[in-house]
C-alpha cells in the first residue's frame, strides 16, 4: 500500500490502464471499494477498459464498413478488433459490477458515491 492506504498498482499495465487507475482507483479507495487484497482484480478492469478505449478509436477511424471482411468462400466475418473489443467489454462490464461502478451495483453494496 501506498502512505494513503491505496493499493499498489501492479506492474506490466497499458499506460491507458494506470491512467485508468491513477484516476479511477483513490474514488474506489475513498468509498471502501478497493482494497490491498482487490488489486489484480481492479488491474484487470483497468487493462480491459483501456484495451476497450484504445480499440474503439481505432475502430471508430477505420469505420464501421470496414469491421468486416469476406472469406476466399464468400463468408463475411468480423475484424479480430472488434471481436477483442468485444471480449475487453464483457471483461468490463463484469468486473465494472463488483466495484459498484453503476447504480445498481452500488446499491447492492450499500453504497453512495
Amino acid at each position: 500500500m501506498n502512505a494513503k492506504g491505496m493499493p499498489k498498482r501492479p506492474t506490466g499495465l497499458s499506460e491507458q490502464a494506470v491512467r485508468i487507475w491513477k484516476s479511477l482507483g483513490p474514488k474506489l479507495h475513498e468509498l471502501g471499494l478497493l482494497a490491498e487484497i482487490d488489486a489484480s482484480t481492479f488491474a484487470v478492469y483497468c487493462q480491459a477498459f483501456g484495451d476497450w478505449l484504445q480499440l474503439t478509436r481505432y475502430l471508430n477511424r477505420l469505420g464501421p464498413l470496414k469491421w468486416y471482411s469476406t472469406t476466399e468462400n464468400g463468408y463475411r466475418q468480423t475484424i479480430p478488433e472488434l471481436q477483442v473489443r468485444d471480449r475487453a467489454f464483457q471483461v468490463l462490464h463484469k468486473l465494472s459490477t463488483r466495484f459498484g461502478l453503476d447504480p445498481s451495483s452500488r446499491t447492492g453494496l450499500g453504497v453512495v458515491a
